[in-house]
């Protein structure tokens, strides 16, 4: 018998378990927001479900053990599902739970108290809790397992033609409290992607209460299978794709009362059945894409209060519509495309009005457009892109290159940054009220996976009035025209435009006297002309007239002068190659990148305090008074002549970052010679008709990053031979007439890296050649100005790797050059100008079969070297440091430019022959026996790249980065190009250094010419050949006027273009 004290203590105690039991109750019982966990996808069909919905919010629950409250925020204020009876059951609930916990306390202490056996008492009463502490999780746990065994099942099933996604959706507070192995048995099927799936098991995942996405893919849709999911509350998705649809299925769906987004592209559904879903309020998403909805019957239907995001299919091909959206409060996202190759020059009317959040306007640049677009603050681009899809497949179809309108009307649209138009059938230009335009381009550009191809402008008079349109706006900011025929348009419209301040004429042939009309324009930043030629000392007329010029690009092939001096804001100027330039003076410029090509002889060079040129080269001797100074970022310099003498390689020593140096047949002494070696970033050096010797070479061990090297016409041997076999990145060698020892070549075939040599007039065995050729990697091989017996050709015709043989001047025979032709199917044969003397006899046929192979080899080899230069002079981002008064010392030894980790070739392969190709024996077959040229691969020009646009700058930002960010990107993509489009040559720092050894050889009875030793008199004499080397001026009796003639009558060329 329990004291009163007693007594009241177990009263307490229950009160106080009853508590707890209650507060628990009352926990499980709150609203949480639920997230997903193990989320993962299975299946093995590809197909496009619903685009966004994955990032749909998970919905806020209550209830234990019954559920009473469902609610999604995208719904406000309705909630999905609402039970009172369901929270009363669970209060209920709650408070019996309480009661007999409170109920358990009491009998259990008293039991124990009165019973004979306490202990046996408590320890039934202590068993029986325990059971049911096991028992409740158990029962849980096991109903759980087997709810998880069942919707694994269905999704196997579903999986064998479609896909399942799977999640567990927890409480927020429990998600990362839980077991994972819990986790996993709570997962259950959410959304399914059915292809081509029978009745039944549609039946079955119909009937899942958890279904959250319903997708169907093919087969055929059965409104009374789906019935099931008019009580699914999570359902909020639902697509029905590639089939066939009626007005009973449509009922169905607008049955579905939570429906946010439906998805019915590639059906047949049309109008009147889009009018049947009208009441389903609660669609924020609704795509129509591929189906044949006309537009203009859309109207107004009563989701459109509600719907966020809209897509829906242009007209096919030949089909004219109209859409009109107006007063839609809610829409975000509008989408018009048409999953076809088809283009269609029907205009599609689209009038946006009144649409206070569109964001995102996304339309098909293969249709045509007339689009009104007014009071749309939140726009700021349309986007136009052409799918790489499409592209891919429609390699011989061109479409517009920018969004194709026929009537283009953009008002009061505060939020539009940049917008495009294709100018080839454009009528109309409207623009009022876009105060934050950027960005403007019109262009007349058709385009393909191919290229670019100029359209013609229908009217071009209408350019007049465009151009006048945008004089009145006072923006963009940047205006752009490509390919437009201005030649007869007046500029001085658009001078009236305050705003532009970056205008970019690209491809647009105007005149310096149309150009003059845009004087007023003060602010421009960054001027682009195109094909506008200027004359004289016109350039000066641009840097004085903009003073705040940074960026100018223009045609000055005809600028006979350039003299530019205390412009501190000009950053970049692009000329081309400069074919007249007779005078060039540049001071006081410490900020203006440029590279200069110079094809034209100078007689004056001037370059003071101009740090940031990157690039010079002088394909004419280099005149006697030049003066070059204060040079720092130069990455690239080529020149040549007897006038490159120590003063100015001291200047060029002072430039770290000199990545190819060309110095050809130059005056330098041996000490200049050895301080190449400290140059440590080259990776292209060429230096022709020096007094190097290995003494020399020995100091340029440091030399470790060189892909190309040139050393005609020195006396270098075994070990210079030696140190270029260390270097791994090293691809091309160039040693014509070296007079090298057995030794040395016998190193020289050991350099299994190299991927182009050049070996002209160098005696060499055929047990040599034979060596060489065993060199896997050798792709290119010349051996110009040799005699070949019949070993020779017999060693060369063998050589399965060599993709190109050059051969000039060697007396080959048709015969001769059909034999390597035949034994290897991938050779070219370059035999320099076929329609020359020596190969008049070669029958045409036989002509156009090797100009085959061989424009199929430099089209192949184009791009790689375009690459490679490109990686080679591309300039770095940041701009170098301020110099120092002091000489800055070369940087610790790291290569300028990334090499390949393994040895490659240096010039791609060209396409392989058909296995059936032969080349038979000309002597014994007729004319249209041999193999036509491929006139239509032969005829192919190489696409020249074109320049660069910015891409995501601000021109409006007041940042000078702008400029930079344009300058860099035109740097990189043109560095192998001297003018913009146009690619005179594949690397604007490659010469002709065969002109300089003319130069050389003509001005050697002066005594300017360097100096050959004996060791180059010997060779002189040797052989049957008449030696074509820089002539001596010790030797007695000596005739320039010969040594001319004999020069003029075997050119050599050294470069390294074909």
């Amino acid at each position: 018998m329990l004291s009163i004290q007693d007594d009241r203590k177990v009263v307490i105690a229950g009160i106080v378990l009853a508590s707890i039991a209650a507060v628990l109750l009352i926990a499980a019982n709150l609203p949480y927001q639920y997230v997903a966990a193990n989320q993962h996808w299975t299946g093995v069909a590809e197909v496009d479900g619903m685009i966004g919905f994955g990032s749909q919010a998970l919905p806020r629950m209550a209830g234990w053990p019954y559920r009473y409250s469902v609610h999604y925020a995208a719904d406000g204020n309705r909630w999905r599902y609402w039970s009172t009876l369901g929270l009363v059951t669970n209060v209920l609930v709650s408070i019996g739970v309480c009661g007999i916990v409170f109920a358990i306390v009491q009998i259990r202490v008293r039991r124990i108290a009165s019973a004979g056996n306490p202990r046996r008492m408590q320890t039934i009463f202590d068993i029986g809790l325990a059971c049911l502490i096991v028992l409740v999780p158990t029962v849980m746990l096991t109903r759980w397992h087997f709810e998880w065994k069942e919707h694994q099942q269905i999704a196997n099933r579903v999986n064998r033609s479609g896909n399942c996604y799977m999640s567990a959706w927890l409480p927020a507070p429990m998600v990362d409290r839980l077991p994972k192995g819990l986790v996993e048995r709570l997962s259950r099927v959410r959304r399914v992607q059915c292809v081509a799936a029978d009745d039944a098991l549609i039946r079955t995942v119909c009937r899942l209460p958890t279904l959250n996405l319903f997708e169907s893919f093919y087969g055929r849709f059965q409104g009374q299978a789906m019935s099931p999911l008019i009580d699914r509350i999570h359902l909020a998705g639902f697509t029905l794709a590639n089939q066939s649809l009626s007005n009973a299925d449509i009922d169905v769906m607008v049955q579905l009362p939570w429906l946010s987004s439906i998805c019915l592209k590639r059906t047949d559904v049309d109008s009147a059945m889009i009018a049947r879903t009208s009441s389903m309020i609660s669609l924020r998403t609704i795509s129509l894409a591929n189906t044949d909805v006309r537009l203009s019957e859309l109207g107004r239907p009563q989701w459109a209060d509600y719907v966020e995001t809209l897509q829906l299919s242009r007209p096919a091909q030949g089909i004219r519509d109209s859409l009109t959206i107006e007063g839609w409060p809610e829409l975000r996202s509008l989408t018009l495309t048409r999953r076809t190759e088809q283009l269609n020059d029907e205009p599609l009317t689209l009038r946006l009005v009144n649409l206070p959040k569109l964001e995102t306007l996304r339309i098909d640049r293969i249709q045509k457009h007339n689009l009104h677009a007014e009071n749309l603050p939140r726009l700021m681009a349309i986007d136009d892109e052409v799918t790489q899809e499409l592209m891919m497949s429609s390699q011989n179809r061109w479409v517009p290159g920018l969004s194709w309108y026929q009537n283009l009307t953009l008002k009061n649209l505060p939020g539009l940054v940049r917008t495009t138009c294709f100018a080839g059938d454009l009528q109309t230009l409207d623009l009022e009220d876009l105060p934050r335009l950027r960005e403007l381009e019109l262009s007349a550009f058709l385009t393909s996976s191919a290229g670019d191809s100029l359209d013609n402008v229908n009217r071009p008079e209408r350019i007049q009035t465009w151009l006048d349109t945008i004089g009145r706006c006072g923006v963009p900011a940047k205006l752009t025209l490509s390919g437009l025929p201005l030649k007869d348009v007046d500029l001085s419209g658009l001078a009236n435009n305050a705003g532009i301040r970056h205008l970019l004429l690209k491809e647009s042939t105007v005149t310096f006297d149309q150009v003059k009309n845009l004087q007023p324009m003060k602010n421009l930043t960054q001027l682009d002309l195109g094909f506008c030629e200027i004359h004289e000392d016109q350039l000066s007329w641009f840097v004085q007239e903009f003073p705040e010029l940074s960026f100018l690009r223009i045609n000055g092939t005809q600028l006979t002068e350039i003299n530019l001096q205390g412009h501190p804001n000009l950053r970049f100027l692009d000329v081309g190659p400069l074919v007249r330039l007779d005078q060039l003076g540049i001071k006081d410029q410490p900020k203006l990148c440029l590279t200069i090509r110079i094809e034209h002889p100078l007689s004056k060079l001037e370059i003071r305090q101009a740090r940031s040129v990157r690039g010079l080269a002088v394909t004419h001797p280099w005149p006697p008074s030049a003066v070059l100074s204060g040079l720092r970022d130069l990455r690239w310099f080529s020149a040549g002549g007897p006038e490159l003498d120590d003063s100015l390689f001291q200047e060029l020593a002072r430039c770290p970052g000199l990545d190819q140096l060309t110095l050809a047949y130059p005056s330098l002494s041996t000490e200049s010679l050895r301080k190449i070696g400290e140059m440590i970033r080259l990776t292209v050096l060429v230096v022709p008709g020096t007094d190097l010797d290995d003494s020399v070479t020995d100091h340029w061990q440091n030399l470790e990053s060189l892909w190309e090297v040139n050393l005609d016409d020195t006396h270098v041997d075994v070990r210079t031979i030696a140190w270029l076999s260390s270097i791994e990145s090293l691809r091309s060698v160039s040693l014509n007439r070296v007079p090298l020892s057995e030794a040395a070549i016998s190193g020289l075939c050991e350099m299994s890296q190299l991927a182009r040599l050049s070996l002209r007039g160098v005696d060499l065995t055929n047990r040599d050649i034979s060596h060489l050729l065993a060199n896997e990697s050798l792709d290119v091989l010349d051996l110009s100005e040799s005699k070949f017996d019949s070993r020779v050709l017999d060693t060369l015709a063998q050589s399965q790797g060599l993709k190109s043989l050059i051969v000039h001047r060697c007396d080959l025979t048709q015969s001769d050059v059909a034999k390597l032709l035949q034994s290897n199917l991938r050779m070219a044969v370059d035999l320099g100008e076929l329609d020359s003397e020596p190969f008049a006899d070669f029958q045409p046929e036989f002509r156009g079969e090797i100009q085959r192979r061989l424009t199929n080899f430099r089209k192949a080899s184009w791009t790689y070297r375009s690459n490679r230069n490109l990686a080679l002079t591309s300039a770095p981002t940041n701009q170098p440091a301020e110099p120092q008064p002091a000489e800055p010392q070369p940087a610790e030894p790291q290569p300028a430019d990334p090499q390949p980790a393994d040895p490659q070739p240096a010039e791609p392969q060209p396409a392989d022959p058909q296995p059936d190709e032969t080349i038979p024996d000309p002597e014994s077959m007729e004319p249209d026996a041999l193999k036509l040229a491929d006139q239509s691969t032969a005829n192919q020009e190489i696409p020249d790249q074109d320049s660069a646009d910015l891409d995501g700058a601000d021109p409006d930002s007041g940042d000078p980065d702008f400029a930079d960010a344009e300058m860099e990107q035109f740097r990189s993509r043109t560095a192998n190009h001297p003018y913009g489009m146009l690619a005179s040559t594949i690397d604007p720092a490659r010469i002709d250094v065969q002109q300089f050894r003319r130069s050389a050889a003509e001005a050697a009875p002066l005594g300017i010419a360097r100096k050959m030793s004996s060791t180059d008199s010997a060779v002189a004499t040797k052989g049957d050949q008449p030696e074509i080397g820089v002539p001596t001026s010790t030797k007695g009796n000596h005739d320039p006027a010969a040594d001319d003639r004999q020069i003029q009558a075997r050119p050599v060329s050294v470069t390294q273009t074909e």
